[in-house]
């Protein structure tokens, strides 16, 4: 769950970066993939969610939490 004094966005990466045991500063620029604001002002609105691809994880963000899981082999 997102905690509201921080962005979707930067706890996003946090997850990823304790994943990938690396430094957050380490990742791919998330910017790349999504805009990292974008993502934060939809996931204040009730009933958005958001799924993409990152750095070989599908992310789903909602309202109320952040699920990343592996990314499937096609």
């Amino acid at each position: 769950m997102t905690d509201r004094n921080s962005s979707t966005a930067y706890d996003l990466l946090c997850d990823i970066s304790d994943r990938e045991r690396c430094d957050i500063v380490d990742l791919p620029p998330l910017y790349r993939t999504l805009d990292p604001d974008a993502l934060d002002s939809l996931t204040e609105s009730d009933g958005v969610r958001i799924d993409f691809s990152y750095l070989g994880y599908d992310v789903t963000v909602d309202s109320d939490e952040i699920r990343i899981e592996p990314s499937q082999p096609h």
